[in-house]
């Protein structure tokens, strides 16, 4: 019995091969994925990723795919989304978000509840997986200022962390590089009047509308350094609306880069580096993505 075969009789799970990533991930670049499938429960993302394991296939997790630049060359594996689990729970101000739910579902549930803490979060095209992985923030808000509970599966087993167990920090946690697979968040909100909360989740939504580019890009592409606004950095070099191939600078933001329907993986990736190179030339700081590169380039 193969993978596929074995795919097929303990789960329900339709996986498609040669797919590709293009359709899958916010760019609309990136080349054919081995292996694709959509698990819409946390035992197929379980059973799927053991026999990942058991027959050494490569395997990578995704939400919404708005943090991910996938390689034009492909990815020899499969390529496992999550967006399929999209539950929420809520007692009290005790929310639980399964990992496939939207960011912007959960700040729209918590809203209509009256519960306050993630609205300067919206506008981040996140899954719940994706944003806890990456400990997703703006505005001087991330994620984990109100996440109490992450659950997660290691190896077939459940493994529930508590906020202080999670590594977060700017931009990663401790599932950064661990295997382990996300499944589910819990958050302690604040109660709070709901034409508030709406007030200042529409506050946040039209400066973004103002500043930043609508369109296909991943958000930030670089890490703020200590200190500085990649942004900024990348502003003062008159950079915006640089191009190379269908990738090009946002005119709107400097740390965007947005593509086209012509754009390959290697155009924006050439146009990342060239940003890092005339960053580091010009203030001598090294820029870090912010943004999850997977494949050969």
């Amino acid at each position: 019995m193969g993978f596929i075969d074995e795919i097929n009789q303990r789960t329900n799970l339709q996986i498609l091969v040669n797919q590709s990533m293009k359709q899958h991930t916010a760019y609309g670049v990136g080349g054919k994925a081995k292996f694709f499938s959509e698990a819409k429960t946390v035992h197929e993302l379980n059973v799927a990723s053991l026999l990942c394991e058991k027959y050494k296939i490569p395997c990578k997790i995704i939400g919404k795919g708005t943090n991910i630049l996938f390689s034009d060359k492909g990815y020899d594996g499969l390529i496992l989304s999550t967006k399929g689990i999209d539950e929420i729970f809520i007692k009290n101000n005790i929310i639980r978000a399964t990992c496939g739910v939207s960011l912007k579902s959960l700040i729209d549930f918590s809203a209509d509840k009256g519960l306050s803490g993630l609205e300067m979060l919206i506008g981040i095209p996140a899954s719940i997986g994706g944003a806890i992985y990456m400990n997703a923030g703006a505005f001087n808000h991330e994620i984990s200022d109100c996440v109490t509970e992450v659950e997660s599966i290691s190896k077939g087993k459940l493994v529930k962390r508590y906020k202080e167990s999670c590594g977060f920090k700017y931009r990663k946690s401790i599932f950064n590089g661990n295997n382990e697979i996300i499944v589910s968040a819990t958050f302690n909100l604040n109660e709070g009047k709901k034409e508030s909360i709406r007030e200042k989740i529409q506050s946040v939504i039209s400066f973004r509308k103002t500043f930043q580019p609508i369109g296909r890009s991943l958000g930030c592409v670089f890490k703020n350094p200590e200190g500085f606004s990649a942004g900024q950095l990348i502003d003062g070099l008159n950079l915006k609306g640089y191009k190379i191939g269908g990738a090009s600078i946002s005119v709107k933001h400097g740390n965007f880069i947005v593509t086209d329907s012509t754009a390959t993986a290697t155009d924006v990736i050439e146009l990342i580096e060239y940003i890092k190179l005339k960053v580091k030339k010009e203030y001598n700081i090294k820029l870090q993505e912010e943004i999850e590169i997977i494949g050969e380039f």
